[in-house]
């Protein structure tokens, strides 16, 4: 019997642990959304939208900011409580663990990629595409617009 109830309560503290992560994770993902727009869908020209990337290209930026290793600039939150102290991606990923950084990748790598509808230049598109084809096609194929390359999303991020 008494086998029977630390088995009981074995079970149930994995299940409310996963519970706790799953919120936690629901928490995490509202963060992101209030600078990366609903669904990481940015509505501004200095966030990169997020939904769509592949797995690796989440997790590797992630893990760089983390590091360090990427430019982390200070920004204010654009979205739910926009009084928080601004903050950058260096101290966000930094307070990330390996697990949740999985998870949001895999999130977001799941949503649908929505390209930015933006003013552009026809000239300077012109001088663009050959530069793409000279020193981006490699990694980035068809304009930027494969997210299985691995290498970033491009066509229809904000223009800066």
């Amino acid at each position: 019997m008494i086998k029977r109830i630390l088995i009981g309560f074995i079970l149930l503290g994995s299940i409310l642990s996963w519970v706790v992560c799953a919120s936690d994770l629901d928490g995490i993902i509202a963060d992101c959304n209030d600078c990366h727009g609903q669904d990481g869908l940015s509505t501004e020209s200095d966030i990169p939208i997020l939904a769509g990337q592949s797995y690796l290209v989440l997790e590797d930026a992630l893990l760089a900011y983390a590091a360090n290793e990427r430019v982390c600039k200070e920004s204010d939150y654009r979205h739910g409580d926009t009084s928080r102290p601004a903050t950058t991606m260096c101290k966000i990923a930094a307070g990330l663990g390996e697990d949740d950084i999985e998870a949001l990748s895999e999130h977001y790598e799941g949503l649908s990629f929505i390209g930015v509808k933006q003013d552009f230049d026809s000239v300077l598109v012109k001088k663009g595409t050959a530069i793409h084809k000279r020193h981006c096609e490699k990694c980035h194929s068809e304009g930027g617009s494969i997210a299985d390359d691995d290498a970033g999303l491009l066509a229809g991020q904000w223009t800066p």
